[in-house]
């Protein structure tokens, strides 16, 4: 998908095309190209198709719905990864370090992942499994997204000329 079609699919939908396209980014389908969605966000900014503000709102809180999705899934199957893991001595080891990062980390290690590409949309996974509270992820999650989102949307917005 090129920024065309990207275009071309918010003239005719509207924003929701993007919110659709960050929450299924958010999701970590293999073979969805990521890390696309944002700047193309602030190419579209740029070209006047939509205000910046607006757009950054729609996009945090895709990525934000996207993030709770995975983390609620995590969470979920917190207790059968665990006992699969401890079963093994090799990924009982990878385990026991994972939850020391977090527990020792804790918001601050979560807010950090946020702004880092890749481990950004990876790190619900390790913050679900090990049951992560709610009131310590919820804000910390916002924030970074919000952080992660503008940056990215302002580098498209910059950039428009590599783009278009």
């Amino acid at each position: 998908m090129d920024i065309q079609s990207i275009i071309e699919f918010v003239e005719k939908y509207g924003l929701a095309v993007i919110a659709v396209l960050a929450f299924i980014e958010y999701l970590n389908i293999p073979g969805f190209p990521g890390g696309f969605v944002m700047p193309a966000a602030g190419v579209i900014v740029r070209l006047g198709y939509a205000p910046f503000m607006k757009t950054m709102i729609i996009l945090s809180a895709a990525a934000m719905l996207s993030e709770m999705t995975v983390y609620g899934v995590s969470y979920i199957f917190a207790d059968t990864v665990k006992k699969i893991c401890e079963k093994y001595e090799k990924t009982a080891g990878l385990y026991k370090k994972t939850v020391d990062l977090i527990d020792r980390r804790g918001a601050v290690g979560l807010f950090t992942a946020r702004l880092i590409p890749v481990v950004r949309t990876f790190i619900s996974i390790p913050a679900g499994f090990m049951k992560m509270r709610l009131r310590d992820y919820i804000p910390v999650s916002v924030v970074g997204n919000t952080v992660f989102v503008s940056i990215n949307m302002v580098l498209g917005y910059f950039f428009t000329s590599f783009f278009v």
